[in-house]
Formats: structure tokens, C-alpha cells, sequence
């Protein structure tokens, strides 16, 4: 059966993750409060609101859910290092985040990550690579503690494809197995096409992560059941991953990168109605609202979910 996945927010629920700039927390220290204090009463609840994420999904239908990048508020933040083993509710937090792993599993909720945007991996700047390689090396916590088999992250946004493949298959050397096993990178509506990342990927040993709405913004020779059957070889070992959206204005509209509160049925490909143990994460403004509504319209047009 095909699972749909729900990204980060909920909109209608009571479920909130919490984050915090280096900025208040500096002024917080400034006053002679203790930052860590407050990152660590932030983190449990984040983990609280998971648990609770990851409940509201197994009763309503929804297989994923994908952990937003700031769930361990500046883990990675150079100003304010910790491990959770440092803080003072560490014991608290690993015993919620156990029962979300064993939460998840039970109900059978795929659990994904992806880092934020500025994750440049093809980089020709030394400092962006290194950012980049601790912001995925803290995924990877995230992802060891709650059993998430999956981090997205996009290749990049160099000009020069040539060079920049180069970098981003020397790149790959200097992450962790942890890393490497989990991640797969996403085609883009502005740099990188499916075609010219899947060949990498093959080569690599790395899943490839078909975001359509990205492609039909950024078209290539490739068609739609091209791409998914090859996206589908790159997923050896994991259950195949993909995405969709639909333009905000609809397709003759302007905006065409700018998301939909909803996904508009006919913007679901008929290849991807066949599929069985594969995940579409459904990547709409109204969150858990257009991923339900996305399920009974696929119920009612015959697919198997």
C-alpha cells in the first residue's frame, strides 16, 4: 500500500515544535540567564509535540511524517554547543524520545528528515561544506533517536554542473556512515533536474527523492514514469520516497513554485496510483487537512491506500 506523508507543521492541531534564535537566546545569557536551561525546556516540548505528532498521525491515516530540521533548537549553532547529555531534563527527553521511536513502529509511521535550504553540499566555499556536513551529521542524531531511515537533503545550486558533481561526490566522502545510509538527495525547481542527478545517484549508491511539482517546474527530457521507475531502482534498501505539491495559482498561473494550500487530484500521476510500499509526501499549505483530503480523493478515483 502507498503511504502519504505528512511535513512538519500541523495546522489545525494544538501541536506546536518550538524554536528559538541565537539572537534572543544571547540576550537571555546577557541577562544572567542560563541558555542551556531554556534549550533544554524547549527540546522537551519538541519531543513531547512529536509523540503527539506521531499519535494524531496513526489515527488518521497518515503513514509519515517528516521532523522538522529545528527540532533540537541551534544544535549545530556554533555560539551555544551542547549534546543533550549535557542538559538538565536529559533524562526526560531520551526516555520521550524512546517512546516515539517505539510509537512510530508500532504504528507503523515512517519518520523522515530534511535540513533547511542553506545545506550546500556542492559547494566551492569550504565553510558552506563544513556547515553543511554538521547540519547533516545532526540530522543524523535526530534520525538515530527516533528510527528515521531517511534524510533529504538537495544537492546544491552551483551554475557549473561538471565541477560542481565532482565536489558533491568528494563531499559525500567526509559524512559518517550514519549519514551516508540515510541520505537521499531531491531533484530542485531551479538547479538540479532529475536527469541530471539520477545517473549521480546510481553511480553513488544514493537514493534519489523525486519531488514532481520541482520537476514540472524544471523540466527535462525525462517523463514522469521515467523518472519514477528509475527513482524507484535508487531505493534498494529503504521504502521509495516521494513528494508532491500543486502551484498555489495552478498551472497557468504565474507562481507556479509557490505551494497550494491543497493538492489538486489531477496533479497526481496515474504511474505513482499503481505503486505499493512507496511514501508521498504531500507538501500543501494546509498540512494535515490536504493530506486527508488528498487520501479520500485518491480513495474515491480507485487507488490502494
Amino acid at each position: 500500500m502507498m503511504r502519504l506523508g505528512l511535513c512538519c507543521i500541523l495546522r489545525t492541531q494544538t501541536i506546536k515544535f518550538r524554536r528559538i534564535s541565537s539572537a534572543r537566546l544571547q540576550k537571555y545569557k546577557d541577562s544572567g540567564g542560563d541558555p542551556f536551561e531554556v534549550l533544554s525546556r524547549l527540546i522537551v516540548r519538541n519531543v513531547k509535540a512529536l509523540k503527539k505528532a506521531i499519535i494524531f498521525c496513526s489515527h488518521n491515516n497518515i503513514g509519515s511524517f517528516r521532523v522538522t530540521s529545528r527540532f533540537f533548537p541551534l544544535y549545530a549553532h556554533k555560539k551555544f554547543p551542547y549534546t543533550l547529555d549535557e542538559l538538565q531534563d536529559e533524562e526526560k527527553i531520551y526516555t520521550i524520545l524512546a517512546e516515539c521511536r517505539e510509537l512510530a513502529a508500532r504504528n507503523n509511521i515512517r519518520l523522515t528528515l530534511q535540513p533547511d535550504k542553506n545545506v550546500v553540499l556542492d559547494s566551492s566555499q569550504l565553510e558552506v561544506v563544513k556547515k553543511a556536513i554538521n547540519n547533516l551529521e545532526y540530522q543524523a542524531v535526530i534520525a538515530d533517536l527516533i528510527g528515521s531511515d531517511t534524510i533529504v537533503v538537495g544537492a546544491g545550486c552551483a551554475d557549473d554542473k561538471h565541477f560542481a558533481m565532482r565536489r558533491l561526490a568528494s563531499h559525500l566522502d567526509y559524512l559518517s556512515s550514519s549519514v551516508r545510509k540515510r541520505i537521499a538527495f531531491e531533484n530542485d525547481d531551479k538547479s538540479y533536474t532529475p536527469e541530471a542527478l539520477l545517473g549521480f545517484c546510481r553511480k553513488k549508491n544514493v537514493s534519489f527523492m523525486y519531488d514532481i511539482h520541482h520537476h514540472r517546474c524544471f523540466p527535462d527530457e525525462l517523463s514522469v514514469d521515467d523518472v519514477t521507475a528509475m527513482a524507484l531502482e535508487t531505493w534498494e534498501d529503504r521504502e521509495p520516497l516521494f513528494r508532491i505539491s500543486s502551484p498555489i495559482d495552478g498551472w497557468s498561473g504565474e507562481r507556479l513554485t509557490r505551494h497550494h494550500d491543497f493538492v489538486d487530484i489531477a496533479d497526481f500521476p496515474d504511474e505513482w496510483k499503481k505503486l505499493d510500499s512507496v511514501t508521498v509526501e504531500v507538501d500543501a499549505k494546509a498540512r494535515e487537512e490536504a493530506v486527508i483530503k488528498l487520501r479520500k480523493d485518491l480513495i474515491d478515483d480507485g487507488a490502494a491506500l
